[in-house]
């Protein structure tokens, strides 16, 4: 008899390890999803407080800085991409509209379709 309700308690000890394991394969996109949106609009929102935080000046010598950096790559042929693994942006790049010196340097907006990236 006590073999029996051994069987029957590591039967029913292995099927609710079992269904947990599904149960979180089953929500992990939908847990992942949620958490990322979390991190992105915190990151959005620490974002707009500390562009408000700059005055015009600076925000008009940042974008000056952005242009004249997009203007010397016109006539160069050496360009990164931001998408290979093998080589990284110079630090001059990284440092343009940085604002709060996280690589953050914007973030889109398009409302037609809901989307705040």
């Amino acid at each position: 008899m006590k073999d029996i309700l051994n069987k029957i308690k590591l039967f029913d000890v292995i099927r609710a390890v079992l269904l947990v394991f599904f149960l979180g394969i089953l929500l992990y996109p939908t847990v992942s999803d949620y958490l990322g949106r979390i991190h992105s609009s915190q990151a959005v929102s620490s974002y707009n407080n500390e562009v408000k935080g700059i005055d015009e000046a600076t925000k008009k010598q940042m974008l000056e800085e952005a242009q004249e950096y997009n203007q010397s790559l016109v006539n160069t042929t050496k360009l990164y991409d931001p998408f290979s693994t093998t080589g990284k942006p110079s630090k001059e790049y990284m440092n343009l509209l940085n604002v709060s010196k996280d690589g953050m340097m914007a973030y889109l907006q398009i409302p037609k379709i809901s989307s705040n990236t």
